[in-house]
């Protein structure tokens, strides 16, 4: 069984500076905790103010979030080192009510990740608290920790709720799932904490839909591309030649050229009417109005073969893009 993330709405904060984010399509806290949301400075999201223990929360509310959701950050910059609430924290929250009666949090299921080691790659030492979050408290029923993962600048990271069942990824690679009752509905949302706003920053932000599949089908339209050295982001790994330029690897355009309708970003990030696009693309452009227009309509993939899969060096396949448009891991 795999994991789909069907994005319904993004944000990647190429915009003039704002504080706070705005709304809508972002709600950040009230009352008490008033001014301790997030900001864009030249072209990031970072904290706003030195709020309580140096953080800050927006809870979107731009797109109505099914209950099987997620969300997801590029995580730009995040400080190293281990002293509680003073080195960078990223927050990512599902099935969130946002804070009323004064509270910051809210309830809602929260990933709480840090950086524990001196720096970013191999000395890094990724570290995630995985709660549930009861007006403010931390003492609901769930309480998980893993930790020992590498971290780099601009990995992604995914928080996830279907049905009953959580899960953690990072660069589509699943690091932990896990179960809880708690909470059945809620909105996204994205936090952090620093002792200096620039020690958090995010560059990108999606929400959507979570959902389960059957597996990756037998047959492929684009082919099958081997993740060349295991590396941990299965789509940077199959297009190397693409590192430096960082050019998106597929573009949907409308008939005439004119306007990209969805895309593939280089760490295989998918963006529906994005804001931004490359002039090249690694794969190709196809046209049509939407998804559906250029891979689905009038034959084009009668069987509903994935379009884009990655295998490991074992062929297994450890990512992929289904017929639908929906990215998701083989985990």
């Amino acid at each position: 069984m795999s994991l789909i993330l069907t994005p319904l709405a993004s944000d990647n904060f190429q915009r003039a500076n704002e504080s706070p984010l705005a709304s809508p399509p972002w709600s950040a806290p009230v009352g008490f905790f008033s001014g301790y949301g997030l900001q864009i400075i030249n072209n990031l999201c970072e904290l706003q103010t030195a709020g309580p223990y140096n953080s800050g929360i927006e809870f979107y509310t731009g797109a109505s979030a099914p209950n099987d959701q997620y969300c997801s950050a590029r995580l730009t910059n995040l400080s190293a080192g281990w002293v509680p609430l003073i080195t960078g924290l990223l927050a990512l929250g599902v099935r969130t009510v946002g804070p009323v009666n004064n509270l910051f949090l809210g309830t809602g299921y929260y990933a709480q990740l840090s950086n524990q080691g001196s720096g970013w790659g191999a000395s890094s030492n990724g570290y995630a608290s995985l709660t549930v979050v009861i007006n403010d408290s931390y003492d609901g029923p769930l309480d998980a920790d893993i930790s020992g993962f590498q971290m780099n600048p601009n990995d992604v990271y995914v928080w996830a709720v279907v049905g009953t069942k959580l899960y953690f990824l990072q660069n589509g690679i699943e690091l932990w799932s896990g179960t809880d009752t708690t909470l059945s509905s809620g909105q996204p949302a994205l936090g952090g904490a620093a002792a200096v706003l620039s020690d958090f920053q995010v560059s990108n932000f999606a929400m959507g839909r979570a959902s389960i599949s059957a597996g990756p089908t037998k047959g492929t339209i684009l082919g099958q591309y081997p993740n060349i050295g295991g590396n941990s982001n299965p789509v940077q790994g199959a297009f190397p030649q693409n590192h430096r330029r960082q050019d998106d690897l597929l573009q949907i355009t409308t008939p005439n050229g004119g306007l990209v309708v969805w895309k593939m970003d280089y760490t295989g990030a998918v963006s529906v009417n994005p804001s931004s696009w490359t002039k090249n693309t690694v794969l190709g452009q196809r046209r049509g109005a939407s998804w559906a227009d250029a891979f689905q309509l009038n034959n084009a993939n009668p069987y509903n073969f994935d379009v884009l899969q990655i295998v490991d060096e074992g062929g297994g396949v450890v990512w992929y893009l289904d017929s639908q448009g929906n990215v998701y891991s083989a985990s």
